[in-house]
């Protein structure tokens, strides 16, 4: 059926793939070929030692790779929005890996933020103002007891997050929190102004404004650059703990291309820029 039936999962978004992947061909290779390389590093890790800092940091990179996926399926699908929405949890995770890569007692951060999760989330489902209008039946009970053994575990302790950007400061990685995670929760993730621009079009003298529902090409170029950035910062991460010689000589090659591609980004923009 067409687009304008089925929207996104009409056949005819296959057609507008083909033709944005032949126009932005040199960095879809590059982040096909990243995707490649990080996927032949899974199961190198198999069989490692196993300890609460190497399970952390394997389920991380592997949530990582798979976010990072759903990036370039979205994108080549001109859901940009969307793409950069998962943008944003790559860097998420990329940090919080990072930081328990550097120091393992990172991850106590990762099992308090679970418990202050369950406990806020617990508590709010059996609020009684909640039940009263809401209703909650016989998972009250069953709810307050497993809010009470969780705060019984932690022995009165109040259950803490530790910030993410605390977390990027000590990694190393604090550029990534302040431009591509906080950048991308204010033009996707969230349902704020700069989201709801996207669907809109505007003519420049401000005197006629359409909505828009179609495949977009808008950041796509920026939003595969930026995950290619992150997931090669994902994949150095993961060759601290698990050391992969060939491995990070492949990651060393993307990396120069990678550099590549920016610099002639670069300059054909300033081209354009003096045309």
């Amino acid at each position: 059926m067409s687009f304008k039936a089925e929207g996104f999962l009409s056949k005819e978004v296959a057609n507008w793939t083909n033709d944005i992947r032949k126009k932005y061909e040199r960095i879809f290779a590059l982040a096909d070929d990243l995707n490649l390389l990080v996927n032949r590093t899974i199961p190198r890790i198999k069989g490692t030692r196993r300890d609460a800092q190497t399970v952390a940091v394997t389920g991380l990179y592997l949530r990582a790779i798979q976010a990072y996926q759903g990036v370039i399926i979205l994108a080549e699908k001109g859901m940009i929005a969307d793409s950069r929405s998962l943008l944003r949890n790559v860097c998420e995770t990329t940090i919080k890996m990072g930081a328990i890569a550097k120091d393992a007692s990172y991850v106590q951060a990762l099992h308090d933020g679970d418990d202050t999760h369950r406990i806020t989330l617990g508590k709010a489902l059996i609020d009684k103002k909640f039940v009263e209008e809401f209703g909650g039946g016989e998972h009250i009970e069953r709810i307050a007891a497993a809010v009470a053994q969780i705060e019984a575990e932690r022995e009165g302790d109040k259950a803490t997050r530790t910030s993410l950007e605390a977390m990027a400061v000590f990694a190393g990685l604090q550029p990534l929190y302040n431009t591509i995670f906080r950048g991308t929760s204010g033009d996707a993730a969230h349902a704020t102004l700069g989201a709801i621009e996207r669907h809109l079009w505007v003519s420049d003298d401000k005197s006629d404004c359409k909505f828009l529902f179609v495949p977009s090409e808008e950041d796509l170029e920026n939003t595969l650059h930026a995950s290619v950035f992150v997931v090669l910062e994902t994949l150095g991460i993961l060759l601290t703990v698990f050391p992969q010689s060939d491995s990070a000589v492949e990651t060393e090659q993307l990396q120069k291309r990678y550099s590549k591609f920016l610099q002639d980004l670069d300059s054909s923009r300033g081209q354009m820029a003096q045309e």
